[in-house]
């Protein structure tokens, strides 16, 4: 246990007992016995009696204000240390929020686990208590908010792009345009979690891969402003209208999904619909009237994506005269996408981000 002397602090292990009891409340065969808050005796926050029966069983607990996976794998090692040598004890970490790779570390370990936000999983004896929360998780004020918030997206895809590079906060946050706080707090998130690495003076990339489910677990293509148009040619030769439109008015683009896959990675066929990144709702405009399509509600074959933060673009990559986006966001705009989207992506990062890792 580490000591805790702020009342924040005794606050949230106090939250975490109430918690606790009002989950095993539920259970109507065990009766809930004495709760001991930071017992001097033991290196745990919280110990827990649960009644079954005869049988009395107790609780180990572990909690953290902001867990991160380095702090889940030190609560195992300190709570396994402390049940291996009292009979009947079953170790718990909780937290207020416990992310989807911190849940599965917990139960591929053996570690029961709770968080404020509804997420929990406890077995013992013959009590077994499993449920999650929606998606949506607290807000942590003075923190960075997630990993792939706007600002931290910029970070992130200066380091996809190259992923050997150690990287140091200062440059780095010049690079991105972010401030040297918001990339202090991602690099020890990233650490955290353990998808990054200190090294030297800086820090790396450390499972590049778990980084990008994570992130891609998050995004949809379609949080972007989305602008669909009809025209008569075929795709290739709609594209390369488009394409030969932005050159030479010295507009940046982007193509993706699929448009982009066919160039970088094939691998759907009989696609029917182009989609392109623009950097804003203006020029779209101005391209669909210079190309004479048509805005339609539905049913189009060329689709113009505004995003929210133009750095999108970032990395994006020409091929055959023709500008896609980086591979990171192909990857990311192909995962959200249901129809055979997925497929494309694992395909994309089998064959060109894995190789770079």
């Amino acid at each position: 246990m580490q000591e805790r002397s702020k009342p924040k602090e005794r606050t949230i292990v106090s939250e975490a007992a109430s918690h606790i009891a009002e989950i095993l409340s539920r259970v109507p065969f065990v009766e809930l016995g004495e709760v001991q808050t930071e017992p001097a005796d033991a290196r745990c926050d919280l110990l827990f009696s649960v009644l079954k029966g005869k049988k009395r069983s107790r609780l180990v607990v572990e909690v953290r204000s902001h867990a991160q996976m380095r702090d889940a794998r030190l609560a195992l090692d300190q709570l396994q240390r402390f049940c291996s040598q009292q009979p009947d004890s079953y170790p718990v970490f909780c937290s207020q929020y416990l992310s989807p790779s911190i849940r599965d570390f917990c139960q591929e370990s053996g570690l029961g686990f709770f968080d404020f936000a509804g997420n929990c999983r406890l077995i013992f004896d013959d009590v077994f208590i499993e449920r999650g929360a929606p998606a949506a998780r607290p807000l942590e004020k003075k923190r960075l908010r997630s990993l792939f918030a706007p600002m931290a997206a910029r970070v992130l895809r200066r380091l996809f792009n190259e992923p050997q590079r150690v990287s140091k906060v200062m440059a780095l946050a010049d690079e991105a345009g972010v401030s040297p706080a918001t990339v202090s707090l991602l690099k020890d998130k990233l650490i955290g979690e353990e998808y990054a690495r200190e090294q030297g003076e800086g820090f790396v990339l450390h499972r590049p891969a778990r980084l990008l489910q994570a992130w891609s677990s998050q995004y949809q293509y379609k949080q972007h402003e989305r602008l669909e148009f009809y025209a008569r040619e075929s795709q290739e030769e709609l594209e390369k209208r488009f394409s030969d439109y932005c050159k030479q008015h010295d507009i940046a683009y982007g193509f993706t999904l699929f448009s982009g896959a066919r160039l970088v990675a094939p691998f759907t066929r009989g696609v029917t619909q182009s989609h392109t990144y623009v950097t804003a709702r203006e020029t779209a405009s101005q391209i669909a009237e210079a190309l004479q399509m048509k805005a339609v509600d539905s049913g189009g074959n060329f689709c113009l994506l505004v995003p929210d933060d133009e750095d999108i673009l970032f990395g994006k990559q020409e091929v055959d005269g023709v500008f896609v986006v980086s591979d990171i966001q192909l990857y990311l705009d192909l995962a959200s996408h249901p129809a055979r989207g997925e497929e494309n992506a694992e395909y994309l990062l089998e064959q060109r981000l894995q190789p770079k890792w």
